[in-house]
Order: C-alpha cells, then structure tokens, then sequence
C-alpha cells in the first residue's frame, strides 16, 4: 500500500471514534485488499444456544452436548445446561 493510502486510511481510523464503527471500517478496508475480517452480529448465548439446537436435531444425548459446549466455548457446566434447556424450548 502506498503512503498517501496509509495515510488516508489512519486520517480515516481517526476521524472514527465509536470503537464498533472503527471495526466495521477496518473489515471494509481489508476487503478491498482481499482481506476477510469476522465480526460477529450476534450474541454469544445466542451462538451457543444455536449449536445445541443443532445437536439436539441430530439426536445427541444432553450430557455430551453439555461436554461439547463446556470445550468449544470455555463455559461452565451450569451455563451449558442452561444453554441445551433453552434450545430445547426451541424445538417445535
């Protein structure tokens, strides 16, 4: 990148001062270098509740999702349970 672009993207960074705001322009930014930035919209109980959604539609037991959630998101067993017991309401 050159230096007029360098500079215009930090003028740019700093004339920002919502740090939300700041993170959507960086995502901008590197996609027209070919760049992929994730910004997650969505909660992560939401994220969670999702994924034990899931595994309830694919007939897992409760307790091995409890022990998925707990190691893919660094919870703990109570938040977990909470979690299945609120996907489970989800199921129609």
């Amino acid at each position: 990148m050159s230096g007029r672009a360098a500079d215009f993207e930090r003028s740019l960074l700093d004339a920002i001062s919502d740090p939300r705001s700041r993170l959507a322009l960086i995502s901008v930014l590197a996609r027209f270098r070919g760049q992929t930035i994730y910004l997650p919209t969505e909660r992560t109980s939401v994220r969670r509740q999702r994924q034990a959604l899931n595994m309830l539609k694919q007939q897992m037991p409760g307790d091995e999702i409890v022990h998925a959630l707990c190691t893919r998101w660094n919870i703990s067993e109570r938040t977990a349970r909470r979690d299945v017991e609120r996907a489970r309401l989800q199921i129609p």
